[in-house]
């Protein structure tokens, strides 16, 4: 929360590689960074994370709410997208809170070994309008983009790589310490990327994400948004999470009909995030994340 206290395929022959490789391909079917995720804890919510996000993956779903972090945080994570051999994602990131100007970065890769490869750079700034202190708290944020996509050689055939540049915006209002509201507007510029000639492209298209969060406790979170998918399709998801001694947390969320979940161990110095996110038609992902706070505690 952003107020600050007062006081199932698991192996598969090489032809389910290329029917995956095809649904990708350009055309006005499909789009690139579709299912991306920068966090296991965000997946274990549904998705329903930018009026949550509190670590290092702030700085991709929603860099406003970098201002909102109690310490500085990197974050690493893997998925096993639908448990496809070959087809792996990951995230390293960090985001730094300030005083001023919050800061952060994130390298995203998703990508089929040997066929093909997506790669998202980002470099995140968010900033107080309103500083925390009154009933309401406001902060605004952006980040600049880099979109990398990326095809290996078959045969004949060589469609080489496109790298385009795009930026989010995002705000996070918080009304008292319990109830944050989020926007996240992507893909501002809505780059095109053209790997076959006449086929009209595929564009990065711009996307809208609505968030609402609610903690009654310290220990209890539940959040909703609705957003669009890379289609700009409207989707509803729904995620929550409770903690248990601060040590043991356990997560929830749907979105689309899928269901998600997860768990959350937090020791001394690091934290490990696992999740799983079922799929109807491909199977069920798997994540995990490690984050690492650092520096001193700003509260």
């Amino acid at each position: 929360m952003r107020f600050r206290p007062r006081d199932s395929w698991t192996s598969g022959p090489r032809v389910l590689l290329g029917l995956l490789v095809l649904s990708l391909l350009p055309g006005t079917s499909s789009a690139y960074f579709e299912r991306l995720q920068a966090s296991a804890r965000a997946t274990s919510f549904g998705g329903a994370y930018s009026a949550v996000a509190d670590d290092a993956s702030a700085a991709f779903y929603n860099p406003a709410a970098m201002v909102a972090m109690n310490r500085a945080e990197t974050l690493a994570m893997y998925a096993k997208p639908f448990n496809i051999d070959g087809y792996q994602a990951s995230y390293i990131g960090a985001a730094i809170p300030r005083e001023g100007i919050s800061l952060g970065a994130y390298w995203h890769r998703t990508g089929v070994a040997d066929v093909m490869s997506e790669n998202l750079i980002g470099l995140s700034a968010g900033r107080d309008l309103l500083p925390p202190g009154g009933n309401i708290a406001l902060a605004v944020g952006g980040t600049l983009k880099i979109a990398q996509v990326g095809f290996a050689q078959d045969g004949d055939a060589d469609y080489g790589s496109q790298t385009k540049a795009t930026a989010d915006l995002s705000a996070l209002l918080n009304v008292t310490e319990r109830v944050a509201f989020s926007y996240t507007v992507r893909n501002l510029l809505e780059p095109e990327f053209d790997f076959v000639s006449g086929n009209g492209g595929t564009s990065l298209l711009r996307t809208h994400d609505l968030g609402v969060s609610y903690r009654w406790n310290p220990a209890s979170t539940v959040a909703a948004t609705v957003s669009q998918n890379a289609y700009q399709e409207w989707r509803i998801q729904l995620g929550g999470e409770v903690w248990f001694q601060e040590v043991f947390a356990v997560r929830s969320g749907f979105v689309e009909g899928d269901f998600a979940g997860g768990v959350g161990l937090k020791a001394t110095s690091f934290l490990v995030d696992i999740s799983f996110l079922t799929n109807a038609a491909l199977g069920v992902s798997y994540e995990v994340a490690l984050r690492v706070p650092f520096g001193d505690q700003r509260w």
